[in-house]
């Protein structure tokens, strides 16, 4: 099984799902790969990236073979992220992947202040929204129909959490 990281991806078919604290329920497309470096050189000339205006409640994704949700997820109740999860796994092909990247919560709930703190601050600034352990996620996930997922910390108290799409399930009811 390749990991995200030795994955061979056409740049055309990386998505990223809403615009983090700025522009929630807005679908952004990346073009191309080359929107990271535009970006962190600060050279972004527009060309390397489709933005796709829409509400991500009402609107399904486009077909990607990657997508990533940054800080979209704890914004929402469990239904809500539930069915933004399953909008990724529609549009992803066997084989895709999903990326979550949020404050994670530890599963024993007591390490991540941090990730802590934001659930209690997402609880008071929206009306169902909470950060999420790994687990939460796996089980969501595994819900609609993604067989692995995986976690990978990142820099600082968040995380990434990791949903492919494998290629034959063992669910029957998720080989379409």
């Amino acid at each position: 099984m390749e990991t995200i990281q030795e994955k061979k991806v056409d740049p055309s078919k990386i998505m990223q799902i809403g615009m983090g604290f700025w522009a929630s329920k807005t679908l952004l497309t990346a073009v191309n790969m080359k929107l990271f470096t535009h970006l962190a050189q600060g050279a972004l000339s527009g060309k390397e990236i489709q933005i796709q205006s829409g509400d991500f409640f009402i609107d399904n994704f486009p077909n990607s073979d990657v997508i990533t949700m940054g800080n979209i997820l704890h914004d929402w109740g469990t239904k809500d992220k539930i069915m933004l999860i399953q909008k990724a796994y529609n549009a992803l092909p066997k084989g895709g992947t999903l990326i979550v990247i949020e404050n994670i919560i530890d599963d024993n709930r007591n390490k991540n202040a941090f990730g802590l703190m934001m659930s209690l601050n997402m609880m008071i600034e929206t009306d169902e929204g909470f950060d999420f352990t790994a687990e939460d996620f796996e089980r969501w996930a595994n819900e609609v129909g993604f067989s692995e997922i995986s976690v990978m910390p990142l820099t600082g108290p968040s995380s990434a959490v990791i949903a492919n799409k494998f290629l034959l399930n063992l669910n029957p009811q998720f080989n379409r």
